[in-house]
């Protein structure tokens, strides 16, 4: 082999050698960056009832009224008095309601309204003239059953929410009210006589409806707990007072309620 053939092949080499690194550098260089895997995305936190909505419930209102009533009538020239005494009670109640929201402040407009109804006793108190003595009244007294009352209550509120959680929020309301009452009393009053000494005297009583309404106001503070986009269950506690006069008496009608109910999105 001549001196001339080795560094030949030795330059022949070196080339092949150089060939090879450049082409798999251009190979590395052009393969695609392979992605990383992405991260699970966390669940989208159930949203407030963006719209629309209309809620239903059950609620107990706790009314404690009394009240009361006086009729005068003459018997033997001399004017008598029966006067008489009411109870009311608390029950069960209906109330509807829609809301609004205003988008800025957390405020929302809402309208509602409820239906309580409970049928109570009543008890009138005669003091009758006596058909023989003149100033010396008889004494006597009836229960009566059955006197319905109701409350049809319509209010208008403007409420401030707050987000207490991804899926909970809490609200206060505050406006007018206007309350109609149908009350049942006992509108007559007559006698009837015993027999003589004529020391003992009945009573007999006709009952009337009256009806009127009344302006007053509500508030309430609520919690929700929303249950998807478009349902939610909520807990509210409401207090409404109006003054309502009817033709034989004035009622302070209304109290505090608590209320349970299911909202809905219609829009």
């Amino acid at each position: 082999m001549s001196a001339q053939t080795f560094p030949a092949r030795r330059c022949g080499s070196c080339l092949l050698a150089l060939l090879i690194v450049v082409t798999g550098t251009a190979g590395q260089a052009q393969m695609p960056a392979t992605a990383a895997p992405a991260a699970p995305s966390a669940p989208a936190a159930t949203s407030a009832l963006d719209g629309l909505w209309i809620a239903v419930g059950g609620a107990f209102q706790d009314s404690h009224e009394e009240f009361g009533t006086r009729l005068t009538l003459t018997r033997f020239f001399e004017p008598g008095i029966v006067d008489g005494e009411y109870k009311t009670r608390g029950g069960p109640m209906l109330d509807v309601s829609a809301g609004l929201p205003l988008r800025r402040w957390g405020l929302r407009v809402e309208g509602g309204g409820s239906i309580f109804t409970k049928a109570h006793h009543g008890v009138i108190r005669g003091s009758i003239p006596h058909p023989l003595y003149f100033g010396q009244p008889r004494q006597s007294e009836l229960e009566i059953g059955g006197l319905a009352h109701r409350e049809l209550a319509l209010r208008a509120e403007l409420a401030w929410t707050r987000a207490l959680w991804s899926n909970w929020e809490v609200s206060v309301s505050a406006g007018p009210a206007a309350i109609r009452v149908q009350q049942r009393l006992v509108g007559e009053v007559d006698t009837v006589e015993t027999s003589y000494p004529f020391d003992a005297v009945n009573l007999v009583a006709a009952t009337v409806d009256e009806a009127g309404w009344g302006i007053g106001g509500t508030g309430a503070v609520g919690v929700t707990w929303f249950v998807s986009g478009r349902l939610a269950l909520g807990v509210t506690g409401r207090f409404t007072r109006a003054t309502v006069g009817l033709e034989r008496i004035k009622l302070s009608v209304g109290g505090p309620s608590a209320i349970v109910g299911v909202r809905f999105l219609l829009h």
